[in-house]
């Protein structure tokens, strides 16, 4: 490999002439390594259903009355959007929305299996 300035004679992995001080070519390996496009991003669209899924589950924590069938619908979107999580991305809303959904149940199973145990050996 020859400089294209001065002419002088070069070792394969200079960057840059001993003689002359001029930057070299990269090789054409490096140049094209450099000039492909960065990896594409992921394309598939967001899991609204999971989203849903979670923000009835949230919902269904702090209202006290509809909670039980917030709870619910909650569930029923989040496993929807887990069903379905290979066509979307960002699926750890529908994960968390199945979690949260579960934990807004938990007070009102409690509460019914309270009242059918009071109303058994009550009655």
């Amino acid at each position: 490999m020859f400089c294209r300035r001065c002419g002088a004679s070069l070792p394969e992995d200079a960057a840059f002439c001993p003689r002359c001080g001029s930057a070299l070519e990269a090789p054409r390996a490096a140049q094209q390594q450099s000039a492909q496009p960065y990896p594409a991003q992921d394309e598939r669209p967001v899991n609204q259903l999971g989203l849903a899924g979670m923000i009835t589950a949230i919902v269904a924590l702090f209202v006290p009355f509809l909670g039980f069938f917030a709870a619910i619908a909650a569930i029923v979107l989040s496993g929807i959007g887990l069903s379905r999580r290979a066509q979307y991305r960002m699926n750890g809303f529908a994960t968390a929305g199945l979690i949260i959904g579960i934990l807004a149940l938990l007070p009102t199973l409690a509460m019914v299996v309270t009242l059918f145990v009071c109303s058994v050996v009550f009655i």
